[in-house]
């Protein structure tokens, strides 16, 4: 059974979102994740992560959303070993600040 846990949503100085979970159990039967962002109700994916890790946790930044100004809600999918689709995860919502 495969446990994914938001950690944290996180702006650099440059405004990049530094995105990380962690997964308990069963990370062995994970492939990779694919990550989402969501704005205005539109859901893309921007990028994927694989699924190793030292001590369960994964770090993602994300560079695409930094030019755009307001809300976006992070998720990922894992992609198990067979190639299904697990249980999407919502891992958290942060602003992007305007120029002023």
């Amino acid at each position: 059974d495969v446990r994914i846990s938001p950690k944290s949503i996180k702006l650099s100085q440059s405004n990049d979102c530094i995105v990380r979970w962690s997964v308990k159990g069963g990370v062995e039967n994970i492939d990779h994740f694919i990550i989402l962002a969501t704005r205005n109700g539109m859901t893309l994916p921007i990028g994927s992560h694989h699924s190793q890790s030292l001590r369960g946790g994964f770090l993602y930044v994300d560079t695409s959303q930094k030019q755009v100004p307001g809300r976006v809600t992070y998720s990922i999918v894992p992609i198990l070993s067979n190639f299904t689709r697990g249980l999407e995860r919502k891992l958290g919502s942060i602003i992007i600040p305007g120029d002023g």
